[in-house]
């Protein structure tokens, strides 16, 4: 057995001994709610027990938060025109298609003058104190909106999350003031051990307990709401409690999280495993839905397409478009981000794509039918 496979086996029985160490759910029959400042008003002052705090499910009122009676948080979507820093001088507009950023492509994503094009970055190549990388990252959000897509906190691992890594997370916040900030359905990491992928999690009791005590202590630290990415997945596990999307439900009930809906993750799992993918979106909260990703997959070289690869390595296949619209006919208008990470194309070619997203965005009342 590798070191890999032999820390994986032991991941289960350490999920269920942390979820034992103490509470980490709210009390019964309660939900985190925030406050929320409307119609561009001040109305909310940061910190808890101010008087507007209990408001809304999205937190983008800084630490004003309160447990209220499930189902009592009023459900009011977070902002999607950013947030207004004239102070800093960045950019502030209504986003709709984004890319991948990649650094390549530097100066023609900051002249590019397509309308509501945003970017995002993963959040760890940029978790430095200075020098020309985070220098490029500045320059690119002076112009554009960003969102931070992490990688590394291991949310759903047995372990409490690594303090200096969030701390790191927490400056990059602070730096950029991104427009959304995301993680992974996954854990990487056990003990001083990370693993260079997003490995899959139970969906047990125990692994939700956990899974929430860290995202609580993530937006906790980050002073805003954060969205969680559905993995994709190769092969079937045992021992789980909740499907998928009943499990997605009960986290953003517990946290106040949002959900980043990869459609690419959902068509390859979908293919994978043998179940429906409209049915996977369908049962989705639609009203806690505040990013989509697409991407390319691949066929694995040995077994076809019976099995696919979440390679982001080609264009979005045909299937994963026609659920963006069957998804966009549920959720309205929300911010589409096209993912390329291997054979990294001109960036006119992304733009092509992103524009194609964009399209779906303004026309989406066309595509309910697709799936």
């Amino acid at each position: 057995m590798n070191n890999t496979a032999a820390i994986a086996a032991g991941v289960l029985a350490a999920l269920t001994a942390a979820a034992q160490a103490g509470p980490v759910a709210p009390q019964a029959g309660k939900e985190k709610c925030y406050g929320v400042a409307l119609a561009g008003k001040n109305d909310c002052a940061a910190g808890p027990g101010t008087s507007c705090a209990g408001t809304s499910k999205a937190n983008y009122q800084g630490d004003a938060w309160k447990y209220v009676d499930a189902g009592a948080c009023v459900s009011i979507k977070t902002p999607k025109d950013g947030f207004a820093h004239a102070a800093k001088g960045l950019i502030v507009m209504r986003p709709t298609a984004g890319i991948g950023f990649k650094p390549i492509h530097f100066e023609e994503a900051v002249a590019c003058p397509a309308a509501g094009l945003w970017f995002e970055v993963h959040a760890e190549n940029y978790m430095v104190a200075g020098g020309p990388r985070i220098a490029m990252l500045e320059a690119l959000r002076a112009e554009r909106p960003l969102s931070l897509h992490g990688v590394g906190l291991s949310l759903a691992g047995a372990e409490k999350i690594n303090p200096e890594h969030l701390a790191r997370l927490r400056d990059l916040v602070e730096r950029v003031e991104p427009l959304l900030v995301s993680e992974h359905l996954a854990w990487s990491r056990v003990g001083e051990t990370c693993l260079p992928d997003l490995l899959p999690a139970p969906r047990s009791n125990e692994a939700l307990q956990c899974l929430a005590r860290n995202i609580d202590q993530t937006q906790e630290a980050l002073r805003r709401r954060i969205l969680i990415e559905n993995p994709s997945h190769y092969m079937p596990l045992p021992d789980h409690d909740w499907d998928e999307p009943a499990f997605l439900r009960e986290l953003v009930r517990r946290t106040g999280c949002g959900l980043l809906v990869d459609v690419n993750n959902v068509w390859v799992s979908a293919n994978n495993l043998g179940y429906s993918p409209r049915r996977y979106i369908d049962a989705l909260p639609a009203r806690d839905i505040e990013e989509i990703h697409i991407a390319g997959h691949r066929p694995d070289a040995v077994h076809g397409g019976a099995l696919l690869i979440d390679s982001h390595d080609a264009p979005v296949a045909e299937p994963v478009w026609r659920l963006l619209g069957a998804l966009l006919s549920r959720v309205g208008e929300v911010p589409v981000l096209l993912e390329r990470d291997g054979d990294v194309p001109p960036f006119s070619n992304l733009l092509a794509e992103r524009d194609r997203a964009a399209a779906y965005l303004a026309d989406r009342g066309e595509f309910a039918h697709a799936c």
